[in-house]
Parts: structure tokens; sequence; C-alpha cells
């Protein structure tokens, strides 16, 4: 089925699962095993699955870095589906953060949900994606909550918040998300497809729908959006 943007449409912002899907520091953190077959002689198809709750497209909760912070089991569905979301393209090389100069004043005060395309993703099926991926910086956050009061996550195309080479500043950025004692925590959704999007398209609505795994501290997520072509 075809992913790309008609003039209206639903499309997932989330990538398949397959055994090509990068790991973060070069894990293999997903395998899938097919446990039965019909060509083999069983009565049906099945797969069994070995994963991370932090690979592919996923979401970060307060839990993953903070002992108090809030779990999945603390997010309804009401928590996690947003009508005010902000888009931006913004090129990021290897190993570059993200920065309160590099976002800019161009974002709505109304802002629930920021999405960055910084064009990485065309790197996901290489070593570069996880060894060489950008990273947020840690005074983002306080940016954001200043500058767009109501936002709640932050989603981008490539696969963590924290650049492989810069570890220290990644812990300091998810804190900086995440803990509620530096604020009201902003989630994060890491290694979003977002190829299909771009600057002459509206996102008018978005939901994050989370693997349902008890006391989760993240979790693998669909993110499915409602978009038009601007202009219809």
């Amino acid at each position: 089925m075809s992913n790309h943007v008609n003039s209206e449409s639903y499309i997932y912002l989330s990538h398949y699962f397959n055994e090509l899907t990068p790991g973060y520091g070069g894990k293999k953190d997903f395998q899938s095993l097919r446990s039965k077959c019909i060509s083999h002689g069983d009565t049906c198809n099945q797969l069994s699955l070995q994963m991370s709750n932090h690979v592919g497209t996923h979401i970060d909760f307060p839990y993953h870095f903070d002992e108090n912070g809030k779990k999945l089991n603390d997010y309804s569905p009401n928590d996690l589906i947003f009508s005010k979301i902000t888009f931006q393209e913004i090129s990021l090389g290897s190993n570059e953060l993200l920065t309160p100069e590099k976002i800019g004043l161009n974002i709505s005060q109304d802002t629930q949900v920021l999405i960055i395309k910084t064009g990485f993703e065309s790197k996901r099926l290489t070593d570069a994606y996880w060894n060489q991926n950008p990273g947020l910086s840690a005074d983002l956050a306080p940016y954001l909550r200043e500058t767009c009061p109501r936002i709640k996550v932050i989603g981008f195309d490539f696969i963590s918040a924290t650049s492989y080479t810069n570890k220290e500043e990644g812990k300091r950025a998810h804190l900086s998300f995440l803990s509620p004692q530096q604020g009201d925590p902003i989630l994060i959704v890491e290694d979003m497809k977002l190829i299909n999007l771009n600057m002459g398209i509206d996102i008018e609505w978005l939901q994050i729908s989370p693997l349902l795994l008890d006391g989760a501290d993240g979790a693998p997520v669909t993110v499915t959006a409602k978009t038009s072509k601007r202009g219809n």
C-alpha cells in the first residue's frame, strides 16, 4: 500500500520492523523468527519476536531517565492525540546537535507536537545512522517550554536524542526533556519515518499509539497523521 500523501490522507510516520531495523550503538535489538509456517506443514503462519522497547520508531517516557517520572501506564489515549503540530525541515549533518538557534522563532505558541525532518533518515540502512547520528542539545527543552508552553512531544528522523559521539550531552538532553524536576516533561519520539513529509504538507491531526507494555519507560509506537496539501 502506498504511503505517499494525496490531497488529504492518513499516513504512518513510523517505520516497519524487519531484520534491517537499526539499534542504537549498532545493536541488533529486533529479531523476528517464523515459529509456524503453512508451507512447512503448520496450520497457520506465526511469528515469534524478540526486541528492545527502545528500537524502531519508539517513544521515551519520563521514567526512562527519572525514577520518579511517569510510565506508559500514566498516559491515556487522550494524552497522545494532538491537533496542533509544527513541522520543520532543518538539515543536520553527522554528529550535529539540534539547538534553539536552529529552531528559531518560527514556531507557534500553540504547538503541542514539534516534528523535525533533518534528512538523516536517508542513512538509516548504513552504520552512519547510529554511529554518526545527530542529537538534541540539553538547552533545547527549556527553550521550547518558554517558546511554546503547550508542547508535549518532540519527534525526529534520527535514531536517538543522544548523539553517539556526545553521550554526556545526550544524557543531559534526555533529562532536560523528560525529568519532571526540570519542567513539564516533553516526550521524545525517535527514529520517525518522515520521508513523505515536506513544507507543502499540513499535519492536521496526529496520534501516537504505543505498544501497551505494563510499567514501561518507553515503547515502540505507531504514529498516524492526517495530512493535507497546503492550499487545498
